[in-house]
């Protein structure tokens, strides 16, 4: 998963799709997506890894 992909993750599933940009940045420096998108990287690397089907 590429970065565009994990930000449109994040903004769907916390229904962040209305902010304008300016919100949507400050919403990146949160830990909340930090630890979204670490996961997310992290889940990756282990899935491809382990070569496990999801």
């Amino acid at each position: 998963m590429n970065d565009k992909e994990i930000d449109d993750m994040f903004f769907q599933i916390y229904d962040y799709e209305w902010l304008d940009n300016q919100y949507k940045e400050v919403a990146r420096k949160s830990s909340a997506y930090i630890g979204f998108r670490l996961y997310i990287k992290i889940k990756t690397l282990i899935t491809s890894v382990l070569n496990i089907k999801t």
